[in-house]
C-alpha cells in the first residue's frame, strides 16, 4: 500500500473519532504500523475494529455513506 494508504487510514479514523465511536486498528494493519512503522505496501486492506455492542455495521455504513464513500 502506498501514501494513498496511510492518507485513507487517517481518514477513515477521523471519520469514527468524530463520530464517537470507539476503535481500534488491528490485524496486518496494526502489524505494518508496529514493525515497519507505516502501513505495508503488500497489504490489501486495512483492519479497524469496533465493539458491536456500541455500534452496528447498518450504523457505520451510513456514516461512511453520508461522507462520500461507497459500500
Amino acid at each position: 500500500m502506498s501514501d494513498r494508504s496511510s492518507d485513507f487510514l487517517l481518514e477513515i479514523c477521523k471519520i469514527l473519532f468524530e463520530n464517537k465511536i470507539n476503535y481500534w486498528i488491528c490485524n496486518g494493519t496494526l502489524l505494518g504500523l508496529i514493525r515497519e512503522n507505516r502501513v505495508l505496501p503488500w497489504d490489501n486492506d486495512i483492519d479497524i475494529g469496533v465493539f458491536g455492542h456500541e455500534v452496528d455495521r447498518e450504523q457505520i455504513n451510513l456514516i461512511f455513506l453520508k461522507d462520500g464513500y461507497r459500500q
